[in-house]
């Protein structure tokens, strides 16, 4: 998030993100303290009394749930005189709401032992929140803002829960529905997701400081880059100073080694399309630049919040190239990789081996049935996209989910001069997509496209 934030002001290669970790070691021994068993749910607010940590939507949030409910509310933190005052004054009337004032960060853990769920309601883009990580260590169940950093953390329904930042009304629901199911809740959630270890944190931080040291700058596209490169390298055969000047070339300008080589190629006809997007090795090059933007992880994790609403277990990734976005679906569900027999094809695969990853490229489609198929900025690049739909539905479960997006509209004249040639589909997409068997549900929002939802009928 803080990358995103600041790459208007600082260049993409002058950037690093490095994520804290903390004790794992120290939150383990949380785990084995036996929670006081109440016949009550236990909420928990950790942090100082400010407006923009939350507190105050927390405290009407928490009014309007039924004083029926068996739940309390612990406050730990203080805040500015005047802030305190009145949020004690606020909730002096409900007894389910506990103040308990400032507190020590070595007491952390006699907090978070004491607590069945944290609620981080923060209205503020919060850069990180160590406090979310804590509360993982610690297997406490966790509903936060979904703003800044904090959805970088919690993938919500798998880790945690995540409600519009400063919607009382969807936080109520959340919390209402976590102490409403909570055993079976706690059970589920998956506390190792974003977990890092203070240990393994210390030596990315020395290694980052002696890179720096030793190229006497802070540049870090070849600390970024330097695996994707030497793997680049090692398949293509060729030198790592040509990949590594082609790859900075792509990461500064997107899709740059597509248009130049297509252009080069200058395709005529079908056959000589389908032989470019087959020989071709700058799909490698631009897919690899593109796919490990932020935007790019929001895109993957966006999809995974949708496929696990909806119960998904195998996935396709349609035409998922170079496999960031099919690595990713892996740690969730069983993934599969489809592209084009090609290059790209190979060096997945290529790629997938030397990660040691066990997850399938295949480059036709056979008998398998998949829960959903994940095929975002492909169906422009198609000779016949209605066609590709048509399949969709055939390799889909019932009631199986298809995300897709269209970026017809996008392509620009110097781009594969035959995808603009089916811009007319996106005048009437849905409906278009309708036609062969999918009912639509909904689209999302993700940086610079749009997901479109469909079910299969």
């Amino acid at each position: 998030y803080t990358e995103h934030f600041y790459r208007k002001l600082v260049s993409q290669q002058k950037m690093l993100v490095h994520y804290p970790g903390i004790n794992m070691k120290y939150f383990d021994e949380i785990k084995k303290i036996q929670r006081k068993q109440d016949n009550f749910i236990k909420i928990g607010y950790i942090g100082s009394l400010s407006k923009e940590k939350g507190i105050i939507l927390l405290l009407d949030t928490f009014k309007k749930i039924s004083l029926k409910k068996n739940i309390r509310l612990y406050i730990y933190g203080h805040g500015k005189i005047m802030t305190e005052k009145f949020i004690k004054e606020s909730a002096s009337n409900d007894k389910r709401i506990l103040f308990f004032g400032k507190y020590d960060h070595k007491d952390i853990k006699n907090i978070l032992s004491s607590i069945d769920i944290l609620i981080v309601p923060s209205i503020w883009e919060e850069a990180y929140g160590l406090v979310i990580l804590e509360a993982l260590a610690a297997n406490v169940t966790i509903i936060a803002s979904d703003t800044g950093g904090i959805s970088e953390r919690i993938i919500d329904g798998y880790n945690g829960f995540l409600f519009n930042k400063g919607d009382v009304t969807h936080l109520k629901e959340k919390i209402e529905y976590v102490s409403n199911n909570y055993s079976t809740i706690q059970k589920s959630l998956n506390f190792k997701m974003s977990q890092v270890d203070i240990k393994k944190d210390i030596e990315k931080l020395l290694k980052v400081y002696n890179y720096i040291i030793k190229s006497q700058n802070c540049d870090f596209f070849n600390y970024k880059f330097d695996e994707d490169i030497k793997l680049i390298s090692s398949f293509l055969n060729k030198d790592f100073k040509t990949i590594r000047e082609k790859l900075f070339v792509d990461f500064l300008n997107p899709g740059f080694d597509i248009k130049k080589s297509w252009n080069k190629f200058a395709p005529k006809n079908k056959e000589e399309i389908q032989k470019y997007y087959s020989s071709t090795e700058s799909f490698i090059i631009s897919l690899t630049a593109i796919y490990k933007t932020y935007d790019r992880f929001i895109w993957r994790k966006k999809a995974v919040e949708i496929f696990l609403k909806f119960n998904v277990n195998t996935i396709l990734d349609f035409g998922g190239g170079v496999g960031y976005d099919t690595e990713y679906f892996f740690k969730f569900f069983g993934a599969t990789l489809y592209e084009l027999p090609s290059l790209t094809a190979k060096f997945a695969k290529f790629r997938f081996k030397r990660l040691n990853l066990d997850i399938p490229v295949i480059t036709s489609l056979k008998e398998e049935l998949f829960d959903a198929i994940y095929c975002t900025e492909v169906l422009e690049h198609l000779v016949d996209p209605q066609q590709t739909l048509k399949l969709f539905h055939k390799y889909l479960k019932k009631n199986g989910v298809l995300i897709v997006t269209h970026s017809f509209e996008l392509v620009g004249e110097e781009y594969p001069s035959h995808l603009q040639q089916k811009a007319e589909l996106i005048k009437n997409f849905i409906l278009i997509v309708e036609n062969f068997g999918f009912k639509f549900l909904n689209h999302e929002k993700v940086p610079g496209n749009k997901f479109y939802i469909f079910k299969k009928l």
